[in-house]
């Protein structure tokens, strides 16, 4: 007996021994990289507009410096004004300088990505609104903006009285669609008399020929106008006109103080921390298809609480449909799946207008 009591004492002496060594040498080798939980991870971002300027490039912006704030392991790095032609470019250099992520937060970077990518394998490239994760490093993000936009449509359909909604497109790709029907079916929801009447810039950016496409809608008699471009160019024009205006891209209520109803916007916070705190804790392959289109839900996509503009009984409505579509018991388009809404090809029967036949080259 007494053996086996020394025996049990001398193999705990081992046993804390060896833990003491083990206390030692693991905080070492944290310190050595290998996928360790506080190794810094560099994050690039590159914007089609100027991200100092509210729109679609500042909320991205909004998002970045967000996300850094969150995960402090982060170094941000943003460049903004950067076009499809100088994309290769300023991706080669940043993945050159060795920065892990490179988020390219605008559509139209799809080209340079398939030229860049494959020759950086060990660099992640995040498409924004892509509709294919074209290389193993290569994934797609996006908002479910469809969503708000409903809820957008239902209070425009409330608060037109000439039944005349004036909308602003950019360019002619799926997302943009897919937005002007979802705005389009929340309108039929409070107003089936009324009708949204569309007009493209096709360009993303171009204050003055969306202020023109703006006037020249509520010269036809338009008392809402949306837009879903780069900029609130369109807030000046319902101020000085006396109608209403939402956006549908950023929150652009500042800008037009006294027409503003609400805003459909993007947070881009949780899906960019959630992207790269993916690729920092090696969970980056385990991501279905590299796919990241987030919902209300999931806090991707908001609407704006809706201003004094608006009555209180429809804020309460529209309120009351947010939480189905957050719940899952109201689908914006039911019975769709992902691949057939990201190639909608069709306009509502209450939308005026047609989809541009030609393909451009200028994409968010």
């Amino acid at each position: 007996m007494a053996v086996v009591k020394g025996g049990v004492m001398r193999n705990h002496r081992v046993l804390v021994a060896v833990v003491l060594i083990l206390l030692m040498i693991v905080p070492m080798l944290a310190g050595c990289g290998g996928g360790a939980k506080d190794e810094s991870v560099k994050v690039a971002v590159l914007y089609v507009g100027d991200m100092e300027e509210n729109g679609w490039s500042y909320q991205g912006h909004i998002g970045a410096q967000a996300m850094a704030g969150v995960l402090q392991y982060v170094q941000l790095s943003e460049t903004d004004n950067v076009s499809a032609g100088d994309a290769v470019a300023v991706m080669s250099e940043y993945a050159d300088e060795g920065y892990d992520i490179i988020f390219c937060h605008s559509y139209d970077y799809g080209a340079a990505i398939g030229e860049v990518a494959p020759d950086y394998p060990d660099v992640i490239f995040m498409w924004c609104t892509g509709d294919n994760a074209m290389y193993d490093n290569v994934g797609i993000y996006d908002g479910r903006i469809y969503e708000p936009r409903y809820l957008a449509g239902m209070t425009a359909g409330n608060m037109t009285e000439s039944d005349k909604i004036g909308f602003v497109a950019a360019v002619p790709l799926a997302q943009v669609i897919m937005g002007i029907n979802a705005f389009a079916r929340g309108v039929a929801v409070e107003n089936p008399d009324a009708e949204v009447y569309v007009e493209w810039t096709n360009v993303w950016y171009n204050p003055g020929l969306e202020e023109g496409l703006a006037q020249s809608l509520v010269d036809d008699g338009c008392d809402v106008i949306v837009n879903h471009t780069d900029s609130c160019v369109l807030g000046q024009v319902a101020d000085e006109n006396g109608v209403y205006y939402m956006s549908l891209s950023a929150d652009c209520g500042q800008e037009a103080p006294l027409s503003f109803l609400t805003a459909a916007y993007y947070d881009w916070e949780p899906v960019m921390t959630d992207v790269v705190k993916a690729v920092h804790d090696g969970m980056w392959e385990q991501r279905p298809g590299h796919d990241w289109w987030y919902s209300m839900e999931q806090g991707g996509v908001r609407l704006s609480l809706l201003s004094d503009l608006a009555p209180e009984a429809l804020g309460i409505r529209i309120d009351e449909k947010g939480k189905e579509i957050e719940s899952g018991g109201l689908e914006v388009f039911p019975n769709m799946i992902d691949s057939e809404l990201r190639n909608m090809n069709y306009l509502e029967p209450n939308v005026v207008g047609q989809i541009p036949q030609q393909p451009v080259e200028d994409s968010e």
